[in-house]
């Protein structure tokens, strides 16, 4: 599917590229009336809302950018690593395709695929780096990948400490020795 020889990048599309908590928190303010705290792990809506919510393509035009992640894929594609973006959502990927683009955020391919998915895809490829929103799923492609990291947010629960911790898009630089000034 893809060529050994090339460096690649791969993201994680939600909670990593795109902001769940955030596009909950309107989506379900607007369809239930209901408010979805800032520490969102899925706990506030029951069974059924969350199924409709991740399979309905409204949701997601909710969704804003993660801080920084549009100024950071630019950089790392200004540095010609191919980007390939990865999801787990269960519609069609067309609108996930828009959604990027709308944002202004590059990459080479975008992939609809489960959580053992990503692990045969760091085998087959050994990403440079593959950015993860899901510490298990980041513990499974580690021993794959050049540098995994995980993106922070309240449902996860680091245990493991080989794997990374960044806040901020614009933080993983170091961690591909490469420096950028975040100015602007």
């Amino acid at each position: 599917m893809y060529p050994k020889n090339a460096e690649y990048c791969v993201f994680d599309l939600d909670g990593v590229l795109a902001d769940i908590v955030k596009g909950a928190q309107k989506y379900v303010d607007y369809m239930y009336g209901r408010h979805v705290p800032d520490t969102w792990i899925g706990h506030d809506l029951d069974a059924e809302e969350l199924e409709e919510m991740l399979t309905n393509e409204e949701f997601f035009a909710f969704l804003p950018p993660i801080k920084n992640a549009p100024k950071a894929l630019k950089t790392i594609e200004k540095l010609d690593y191919k980007i390939i973006i990865v999801t787990g959502r269960k519609i069609p990927i067309g609108p996930s395709v828009s959604w990027l683009i709308d944002r202004g955020i590059p990459f080479h391919d975008v992939v609809p695929m489960n959580k053992k998915d990503r692990v045969d895809l760091a085998k087959q490829i050994n990403p440079l780096l593959f950015v993860e929103d899901n510490y298990e799923t980041a513990k499974n492609v580690k021993e794959y990948c050049y540098k995994t990291l995980v993106l922070a947010h309240p449902w996860n629960d680091f245990k493991n400490p080989d794997i990374t911790i960044i806040r901020d898009l614009m933080d993983l630089f170091p961690y591909i020795g490469v420096e950028v000034c975040q100015k602007g």
